[in-house]
Formats: structure tokens, C-alpha cells, sequence
């Protein structure tokens, strides 16, 4: 302890999930927005003390992939800070908004308001970046996307996407398959920004090229890839992306996109550290405990077309039934992992902290529970349900947590 300032901010006891293991009876200490120290022996003094024993903290959630939460949405900085102010309710600490099924024009405006967005002074999450899924999706493998904005890469309209989202576009998800898509990811790779594959029907060799020259992801896997059911003409490129280990899967773990059988296949073929947990949630997901029913209810989609949210069902296209996204939050998905997948505690913070975080080349700050990190985490009770969230070291969402003499 003697490297460490004489007093602490806050300090918390409880236990501490850390990346391979719980640290029962535990003190993590915070001074300003970040973590001081933790352990489990002797704790600094501190100016606010918080007894929390019986209690979990957790990593705060990371969630690379969703189109809305709550009343909040894309298509505009002010829907974008409500899905902020959303999160920590749902033990969110950091998210990138996706766009998909939009014009150029559109995924510039989108960018333009996220940086509005980012800029907002609000008591919610981080806005870590944005997701551009697409437009460089094959029409084949649309599944919920409209097809007339799809097309393949085009050099001048990438330039000026890359250009307008530099510093801000941390995701943007393709077909690999599509011709100009190698100079693509390449592209992308050069700006910093995770190429991910999805919505495709590459083959192995063109996986393969895709890793190789960049792709570090796969888009809701095995979501919006081939099935030997429906299309058998088809390559089967779900297992040839879990096969590349130089791929991480995002899973959307509401046990509706993706049975369970086949997450614990994932898991066991491709190992904890290449799993991510994503909601790829639409506005309204979130709303079912909020309003105090879980009736379906009926939203418009940024490019206009209406879908119902159901929190037992995703959300699907009114008149065609296609799933478009999920109605789970981050916060039911790790308690899905542990309480229904089998997932240990730290195995779960990894999918849904650690491993977003790395992916986006955030993991020297967010993600984790360790010295200099953002003091970014969730206080959860045994049973997984949310006590409080914290967003820098300030109480942003939960039940008031009153201080102890120290």
C-alpha cells in the first residue's frame, strides 16, 4: 500500500469479479474516475465507504452492437443520448449505436451525431464509438436488412465514410464475399476501425483472405450466415468463421437468435477469449421491466419499417416474422451466461467487459477491474439482479448506496 495516496475517493468492499476469478471479501478503492487499487488485505482510507458484502462488483458492460435500448435510437444525437442515459439501467458503462439498412448520406449523418452525442454532458454511459453495419452487405444474406441499401465497397464513398467517422467508426461490419473487399478491410484496418464479417455467404478460402489481410470479427454469429436448411446451395460459412482463430464471434445470447446447444459449441471449439457477448437490441428492448409488462410492442426501424419487441420472441418485421434484433439487454445477458449457459462469473465478465474492450482497442482502460482502469462497474446481489451502476466512479443508475463512517 505504499505506493498509494493516503486517501481514497470511495471504497467499496464486496466481491470483486475479476478476469479469472472472484475475489471474495474484497475493497476496490477509486480516486476520481479511476480504480485506485484493490485487494483483499489492508484498504486505504477514504473519503466515502460503501459496505457491499453479499454483494457483486462487476466490470461495467460493453455492448459493440445495437440499434436502440429503451426510447433511445441511431438515427439522431438525441436519440443516441437517451440510449446513453438507458444503459446504466441495465449495467451498460459503454456502447457503440449500429446503423444498418441506411444511404451514404445517412451513415455520414450518423456519425456526425454521434460526435454530438459523445460530446453531450449526461450522467449515463460512455459512447465508446459507432458500428456501421454495412453498407456492404450481399443482398443474399440481407435476412432483416433492407436490400435496396446494400452494394458492394466503392473506394470514393469508403474514403469519405472513413474520413467522417475517423476516431469515432469502431466497427463496421461486411461481406467479405463482395468484390473490393480485401482494400476495404484493409482500409479499415489502417483507421483503427475492427472489421467484422457478417450478413455472408463467403466461402473458406474467402474467410481465410478476410483474416488475413485484417477481419478480426464475425457479426452475430452464426445470425445472418447461411443455414444448411435454407439455403444448402450455399457455402457453410458459420463454421469456417468459427474454425479462424483469428476471428472473435459476437453471440447474442437471448436464447432466441442462438440455441444453447450451439453457444456451448462455440464456447468448447473456440474458447471463452474469442466470444462476445452482443444484444444487436432495438429501441424498446429494455422496456418490458420499465412499464411493468412484457406485452409486444411496435416501433419503426431508422429506415422506416415497423417491427414488434418481445422479450420472448426478439423483435421481428410486422407481416413477415424475420427476426431484426433482440429485445434482451446487457444485463440479461449475463445472467443468461451464468444462470442458463453455464458461464462462471469471470467467463461472463469477459464476454460481456474484457473482450468488447479488446476489441476495440479499449482494453488498457475499460473492461476490467485493475489499477488505472476506468472506474466503469456494476454492484449486482447474488442473484444477478442490478444494485447500482457506476460510470467514471459516480453513481449514475440504481438504489442509493449510503456511505459508513470509514
Amino acid at each position: 500500500m505504499k505506493n498509494l495516496p493516503a486517501v481514497a475517493d470511495l471504497l467499496l468492499f464486496g466481491d470483486l469479479v475479476l478476469v479469472d476469478q472472484v475475489q471474495r471479501d474484497g475493497w476496490l478503492a477509486v480516486r476520481a474516475d479511476r480504480i485506485l487499487g484493490l485487494g483483499t488485505g489492508r484498504p486505504p482510507t477514504a473519503t466515502k465507504v460503501l459496505k457491499l458484502e453479499g454483494h457483486l462488483i462487476v466490470p461495467g458492460f460493453i455492448d459493440l452492437h445495437l440499434h436502440g435500448l429503451e426510447n433511445g435510437h441511431p438515427a439522431s444525437a438525441e436519440g443516441m443520448r437517451k440510449m446513453l442515459l438507458a444503459g446504466p439501467r441495465h449495467g451498460v458503462t459503454g456502447l457503440t449505436p449500429a446503423l444498418a439498412s441506411a444511404t451514404h448520406e445517412q451513415y455520414l449523418s450518423f456519425f456526425d451525431n454521434a460526435r454530438v452525442a459523445k460530446g453531450c454532458s449526461c450522467d449515463g454511459a460512455r459512447l465508446l464509438g459507432v458500428h456501421a453495419e454495412g453498407p456492404h452487405i450481399n443482398p443474399r444474406m440481407a435476412r432483416g436488412m433492407d436490400p435496396a441499401f446494400l452494394r458492394p465497397p466503392n473506394p470514393g464513398e469508403d474514403a469519405e465514410l472513413l474520413e467522417r467517422g475517423s476516431g469515432l467508426l469502431k466497427v463496421m461490419t461486411l461481406s467479405p464475399e463482395l468484390p473490393g473487399s480485401s482494400g476495404l478491410i484493409q482500409g479499415l484496418v489502417a483507421h483503427g476501425v475492427t472489421a467484422s464479417v457478417g450478413h455472408s455467404a463467403a466461402s473458406r478460402a474467402e474467410i481465410h483472405k478476410a483474416a488475413a489481410v485484417g477481419a478480426t470479427q464475425v457479426c452475430h454469429w452464426p445470425n445472418a450466415l447461411p443455414k444448411l436448411s435454407r439455403e444448402p446451395e450455399l457455402p457453410d460459412t458459420a463454421t469456417y468463421c468459427l474454425a479462424e482463430p483469428r476471428l472473435t464471434l459476437e453471440i447474442i445470447p437471448d436464447l432466441v437468435h442462438v440455441p444453447a446447444g450451439k453457444i456451448s459449441f462455440a464456447r468448447e471449439q473456440a474458447g471463452v477469449d474469442r466470444l462476445v457477448a452482443v444484444t444487436d437490441g432495438m429501441r424498446g428492448a429494455g422496456l418490458g421491466k420499465q412499464s411493468g409488462h412484457n406485452q409486444p410492442h411496435v416501433f419503426r426501424m431508422t429506415d422506416g419499417r415497423r417491427y414488434t419487441v418481445d422479450p420472448a420472441r426478439g423483435c421481428r418485421l410486422v407481416g413477415r416474422d424475420v427476426l431484426v434484433g433482440s429485445a434482451i439487454t446487457m444485463l440479461e445477458a449475463f445472467q443468461n451466461l451464468v444462470l442458463k449457459l453455464g458461464f462462471t462469473l469471470p467467463e461472463a465478465s469477459r464476454l460481456c467487459s474484457t473482450n468488447p474492450a479488446r476489441q476495440i482497442g479499449l482494453d488498457y482502460e475499460l473492461g476490467r477491474l485493475a489499477p488505472d482502469y476506468r472506474a466503469d462497474f456494476v454492484v449486482l446481489t447474488r442473484t444477478l439482479e442490478l444494485k447500482s451502476t457506476f460510470v467514471g466512479g459516480k453513481q449514475v443508475a440504481g438504489s442509493p448506496l449510503l456511505p459508513i463512517p470509514n
